[in-house]
């Protein structure tokens, strides 16, 4: 997955078939091509363990779930150099809507409720 850009350098679309294969994530150019890259190398290796450390999700499920929040953000709007505010209790959920952004080529702004 990747965002395309126009040829006038302004935000493309979104792109789920492309792939960060062959790159590292020390090659990457953004973080959401990171993402990708550590997606691709880690596979099956947990990614996201719950509230009783059992693994939540794999990296290529963490992955999955990132494209399919990227791709509806980006029917909702959502484009490259935007900032989204992400307001989530820590949970899966949470890292999955993030990564998403960043698949875009957006900014993800986390806000915490404090608690008392």
């Amino acid at each position: 997955m990747a965002l395309t850009t126009s040829r006038n350098g302004s935000p493309g679309r979104l792109d789920p078939g492309v792939a960060a294969s062959g790159a590292t994530a020390g090659d990457a150019a953004s973080l959401g091509e990171a993402f990708l890259a550590t997606v691709e190398a880690r596979g099956n290796a947990p990614a996201i363990l719950d509230d009783a450390l059992a693994v939540a999700l794999t990296w290529r499920e963490y992955g999955a779930q990132a494209r399919r929040a990227a791709t509806g953000l980006a029917a909702l709007g959502l484009r490259r150099g935007d900032t989204l505010g992400l307001l989530l209790t820590n949970r899966p959920e949470f890292h999955v809507a993030d990564a998403g952004v960043l698949l875009l080529g957006a900014t993800p702004f986390s806000m915490y409720e404090e608690t008392r």
